[in-house]
């Protein structure tokens, strides 16, 4: 992956901010307006035309000379000095919130601007815990990807970008969003966030404009799942409380389950063993394990290290070994009974 500087020098904070400020400062000013102009049409006999026309050329420090304090008490030049004073602060403030709004808007849509010539990477929607750690996951594999996050302040926005990643600020279930993430040129998406009804119209939006991209799902209703995945061709369709229901039981029950996942409806379990001496496994191979069928051996690690990735049947475990084997419940006890001492 291309090693960019990360944007977060840029930090872009919430455009409401501005617009929040900019409301303040004009609260502030009008009475100060308002004041003034009956002031000065009472102490200078002036109409309410001719009032407005001295206080708008006072505060905007234009001053034709038309009409003056010269000749006014003393206390009316106090408060014309008050109006000069209160009346340049707040046109300096107004016009520079109105400059950092402006500023910041097209800050953040450079930002958001991800790059024209990106093909075949995976948008990735939704920047939560689980969208965080499948980014991780994504990088890891070497992949390209842009990130679609709604919320702006969200924690994992930043950290994103500071992993080198385009980050597009939008709401995913709007065309704009997923066009700008380059959705007709990625070959995947990937909708995890916590809004099933949003993964949803994500992921059909990219299908209308790319039939061929391949979708990834993140539901919690599992019988909707299901049905999207069949009905709809998704690519994948997963329900959270689906996958993460057999880990917690089976980690509950059985604390050598390190993981546990589906395939089709079977639910596979990962099971760490240590070889214990004396059993039937001390001395021999993964064939024993494996031979019946329903059974992998996935890891070896031998006791003085070192470690491979699905062994060779002439390998040989050692007491104190760990292995770890993929395989169904209706098979444990009996690999529980291979590796029963004496």
């Amino acid at each position: 992956m291309p090693v960019r500087m990360a944007p977060s020098a840029f930090r872009v904070r919430d455009a409401s901010r501005a617009q929040t400020a900019l409301l303040v400062v004009l609260l502030v000013t009008s009475p100060i307006v308002v004041t003034a102009v009956l002031v000065y049409r009472a102490a200078l006999g002036l109409s309410w035309v001719d009032a407005i026309y001295f206080v708008v050329t006072t505060i905007t420090t234009v001053g034709y000379g038309d009409i003056a304090l010269g000749d006014a008490p003393a206390w009316t030049k106090v408060f014309g000095v008050f109006i000069m004073l209160a009346g340049a602060a707040s046109i300096a403030a107004i016009f520079g919130l109105i400059t950092e709004f402006i500023i910041r808007r097209e800050i953040g849509n450079l930002l958001q601007r991800t790059n024209k010539n990106m093909r075949d990477h995976i948008v990735l929607c939704g920047l939560g815990k689980v969208g965080h750690r499948t980014l991780e996951h994504l990088l890891t594999l070497k992949e390209q990807v842009v990130a679609v996050e709604v919320k702006s302040e969200c924690r994992f926005v930043e950290e994103a970008r500071h992993l080198g990643v385009e980050v597009v600020v939008g709401d995913m279930r709007n065309e704009s969003t997923l066009e700008r993430a380059r959705v007709e040129h990625a070959k995947a998406i990937v909708a995890v966030s916590d809004n099933d009804l949003a993964n949803i119209e994500a992921v059909v939006h990219a299908r209308s404009v790319k039939p061929e991209i391949r979708v990834v799902v993140r539901l919690f209703d599992q019988s909707l799942a299901r049905k999207l995945a069949a009905t709809m061709d998704f690519g994948s369709a997963f329900s959270m409380s689906h996958l993460a229901a057999p880990a917690f039981a089976m980690a509950a029950v059985d604390p050598s389950i390190v993981s546990s996942f589906y395939v089709k409806d079977q639910l596979m379990l990962n099971l760490e063993l240590v070889i214990a001496a004396g059993s039937k496994l001390d001395g021999a191979g993964p064939e024993l394990i494996e031979g019946p069928g329903g059974a992998s051996v996935l890891f070896h690690e031998c006791v003085g290290g070192g470690h491979s990735f699905h062994p060779r049947h002439d390998l040989v475990f050692g007491a104190g070994d760990k292995i770890i084997i993929s395989t169904t419940q209706e098979r444990l006890p009996g690999i529980y009974q291979l590796n029963r001492a004496g």
